[in-house]
């Protein structure tokens, strides 16, 4: 089921724990599954994920964050200090590799509105699906050519 791996995927890609929902969207969708289902799971399954990493922040403690987030107290006043300037704006570029989860944490840190992050965290992880998506002819494309090329 097509479904259940990929929001799984998603939904821990999303969090503070490395993933690659990405590769698993592709898989699918190289199988012929519908792109616009495919997309819309992995988006709800990685932005809950997201608000994972949004109230772990919330919760405020410093220590946790550091231990299993990995956000140092001088790297977190960065973050908090971007949120302050730009607001739930930062949502948008939780899709971010590496900074993304740090900038959700810290929006949950300075304690933006929740109904602020959310539409503006899922608009940034649907555009990524969707350019993944694009791209699927040409990751083919390359798949063959370095099978090619190895054969």
């Amino acid at each position: 089921m097509p479904e259940n791996s990929l929001f799984l995927s998603a939904l821990l890609s999303g969090t503070v724990l490395p993933g690659s929902s990405e590769a698993v969207l592709l898989y699918w969708l190289s199988k012929g599954e519908p792109m616009w289902q495919l997309v819309l799971i992995a988006t709800i399954g990685n932005s809950l994920g997201g608000l994972t990493a949004y109230y772990l922040g919330v919760l405020g403690e410093v220590g946790k964050i550091e231990k299993y987030v990995g956000l140092k107290k001088e790297k977190m006043a960065f973050y908090k200090e971007r949120v302050n300037r730009f607001g739930s704006l930062c949502a948008f570029f939780g899709f971010l590799p590496f900074v993304g989860d740090f900038l959700i944490v810290a929006l949950g840190l300075c304690r933006v509105s929740v109904l602020k992050v959310i539409p503006l965290m899922m608009l940034g992880k649907l555009l990524r699906y969707l350019c993944v998506a694009a791209f699927l002819p040409e990751v083919e494309q390359l798949t063959r050519s370095i099978f090619d090329f190895l054969t």
